[in-house]
């Protein structure tokens, strides 16, 4: 190789390496994405709708009442109706125990409620433990018979209640529209290990009314005390009271309280009874007015042609058909004797 052949290749391979050493550096681009497969979902929004209400800050005292054990077994109380009548606070619960539902939503007898400082049934919450009970829809007599959403204080399990806290003010802040008149809570027993029984009979005297009703709580722990188990049973049983077992509801006829009064002789005001029975009012239709009997000139009908038949043991017989019955003059509702229950 001559000298010049050697000094070309010389220059070649410096240029070479000057082109390697002034090149800049490229980052190496990103590998192209594989299509989505057709069988993938798409992503959907997902809209979660709640309430959160917050809590309003306190910085009075709330007046609060708590009735402990030893207080609930000094009322006496077996139902939770018993219990919540003893409150002072309690206000009047206008539902009957009769069954005679008014509307769709009437309480039975077995139903009661709470209503705090006389605001209203569904004004007053009720908690257990803490938690809200389930509510009861009802009516009473003194709403109007207006639908309202209660709480059912028949469902207090009595025999197994710790304490009952009364909040005494309205916490509508806190709790919301259903604590306008105040909050009951009631706390039951946790630790609670044997079992118990309350009963109780009375009657009215002289009545057919009568009165059962029975209490029992059954309870164990378990799991070296960590666990509790508890059973509340109650059970009512009452008798009606009928209208014949007081003098001032056995009868409708009040004409023996005016026997003394000569203003009130032959006045039929007084007596209530039904006017109707087996016996028939009758009258000569178009007649001529006072039908009467001759000889002797007795009157057979009113003035109108009005006469009915009547038992022959009744006084005021006209005329005899039988031994049983006969005709009298005027219509039956004009005759006491005549009147039924």
């Amino acid at each position: 190789m001559t000298d010049r052949n050697r000094l070309r290749m010389l220059a070649t391979g410096t240029a070479l390496a000057a082109l390697a050493i002034t090149l800049p550096a490229h980052a190496q681009d990103a590998l192209p994405t594989a299509p989505a497969s057709e069988d993938t979902a798409p992503e959907q929004e997902v809209v979660v709708v709640g309430t959160q209400i917050k809590g309003k800050d306190i910085t009075t005292a709330l007046p609060v009442s708590v009735i402990d054990r030893a207080q609930i077994d000094a009322t006496g109380a077996l139902s939770g109706d018993d219990l919540i009548r003893s409150i002072p606070q309690a206000g009047d619960v206008t539902f009957n125990e009769s069954n005679n539902p008014q509307t769709s939503n009437a309480a039975r007898g077995d139903v009661n409620s709470i209503n705090l400082r006389n605001l209203g049934v569904g004004n007053t919450l009720v908690l257990l433990n803490g938690r809200r009970m389930v509510s009861h829809p009802t009516s009473q007599a003194g709403d109007g018979n207006v639908p309202v959403l209660g709480y059912n204080s028949n469902a207090l399990p009595v025999a197994g209640i710790e304490r009952l806290e009364i909040l005494r003010d309205g916490a509508a802040a806190i709790y919301g529209a259903d604590a306008v008149a105040g909050v009951v809570n009631t706390v039951t027993r946790g630790d609670f290990d044997g079992a118990r029984l309350d009963l109780r009979y009375g009657y009215a005297e002289g009545t057919h009314r009568k009165e059962f009703e029975g209490t029992g709580l059954i309870g164990h722990n378990f799991a070296g005390g960590r666990g509790n188990f508890s059973l509340f049973v109650n059970y009512v049983r009452r008798t009606a009271q009928l209208a014949e077992d007081q003098p001032y509801t056995a009868t409708d006829n009040l004409l023996s309280l005016f026997a003394n009064d000569p203003a009130y002789a032959g006045n039929l005001t007084a007596d209530g009874r039904a006017t109707q029975s087996p016996w028939a009012n009758l009258a000569v239709v178009g007649g001529p007015g006072t039908i009467r009997r001759s000889p002797g000139n007795q009157a057979l009908t009113s003035s109108a042609g009005a006469f009915h038949t009547q038992s022959s043991l009744n006084p005021g017989c006209a005329v005899t058909i039988n031994t049983n019955v006969c005709y009298g003059t005027g219509t039956r509702a004009t005759a006491s004797t005549l009147r039924s229950e």
